[in-house]
């Protein structure tokens, strides 16, 4: 079965990698590489564009997404699937430039990266505060979307998060960016694409791109929305965020 290596696993902060395309899909508009550092959309948060760059040629990729894997099933941690080829999707027009074999440079806009970063982990800081505030909410998560502007957490509708509510999830994460709080990530020991958060004593399973420290984040804007009878959405905004992007490096 073809796969790709998720270089991201290893190091979420490479900017380049040098790859060999593997496949050309013409029903995706996709380029298939041996390797890649760009994060496919999964876990809620869109996946990384960059460029695929080649003699003199430099092509965009406009979004990455996953292919059909291995489904795993793993004790206290959700549905995934694993040992996935890696799309990375480009203009139709470019596809006659890619030919199986050809060795290419895969280069991630690190703005948008550290962007998505920024949310993902923000958003984790805020359902933290969630968890301490109510327990209970973090069984009736619904589902999650992180883009590189704010992230969101959507709630089956037990209750209506008040003023109150969210004034003590911005001063618990504010505590947290302020205590510059370390973020970990780790692999499961059964499976080594399903992969943990960690801060303080909170893990989470998620494979996302996500900071070192908390520091990065700044003081959040929390908002909620009503989502009819059924849903309650938390937003998570973060304006006063500092871009990692020294992180960000060759490899």
């Amino acid at each position: 079965m073809k796969k790709t290596e998720k270089i991201f696993y290893k190091d979420s902060f490479l900017s380049e990698c040098d790859a060999v395309v593997t496949d050309i899909d013409t029903t995706k508009n996709s380029i298939i590489c041996n390797r890649t550092i760009a994060f496919p959309e999964q876990g809620g948060q869109q996946g990384d564009s960059g460029y695929l760059v080649f003699n003199k040629n430099s092509v965009k990729f406009n979004d990455t997404q996953k292919g059909v894997g291995r489904v795993i099933y793993l004790d206290n941690f959700p549905t995934i699937s694993v040992d996935t080829v890696i799309h990375h999707i480009v203009s139709p027009e470019f596809l006659n430039l890619f030919t199986i074999g050809m060795k290419l440079k895969i280069k991630i806009d690190i703005n948008k990266r550290a962007n998505l970063t920024i949310n993902h982990s923000g958003i984790h800081l805020i359902l933290m505060a969630i968890e301490k505030l109510y327990p209970e909410m973090i069984k009736n998560i619904k589902g999650a979307h992180i883009t590189s502007q704010q992230s969101r957490l959507d709630f089956v509708k037990k209750r209506t998060f008040t003023e109150d509510d969210l004034k003590h999830i911005t001063n618990f994460v504010n505590k947290i960016v302020q205590d510059d709080e370390p973020i970990t990530v780790f692999p499961h020991s059964k499976e080594p694409e399903a992969w943990f958060w960690k801060c303080r004593n909170t893990v989470y399973p998620c494979g996302g791109t996500h900071l070192t420290s908390a520091s990065y984040i700044g003081s959040p804007v929390v908002k909620r929305k009503g989502m009819g009878k059924k849903l309650e959405r938390i937003i998570g905004i973060f304006p006063n965020s500092q871009l990692p992007l020294k992180m960000y490096h060759k490899e």
